[in-house]
């Protein structure tokens, strides 16, 4: 894996738990225009949610529900849908 370089604007960020599976879930706030603050949180962190929904308002920050369950969270680029796992 090669270090990103100035013209590429990917950014990875490392997960922050690991004791939460996709599927736990449910809701996003998202951050207009800064892809970096974007958040996940589970059902049971609504609160914590609304709370950072609220501190990045003036941005513009919305709360998204996710769905309730992917059975396979593969993604398939090139057809931009989730697709069933081939092995693993």
């Amino acid at each position: 894996m090669t270090d990103p370089t100035a013209g590429d604007t990917r950014v990875r960020v490392a997960p922050k738990r690991r004791d939460v599976e996709l599927n736990d879930l449910t809701i996003l706030v998202r951050v207009p225009g800064n892809p970096v603050a974007t958040a996940v949180f589970t059902a049971d962190e609504h609160d914590e949610a609304q709370r950072y929904a609220d501190e990045h308002a003036a941005a513009g920050a919305v709360v998204v529900p996710l769905p309730g369950s992917i059975p396979d969270p593969v993604w398939d680029w090139e057809t931009k849908t989730w697709a069933p796992r081939t092995g693993d």
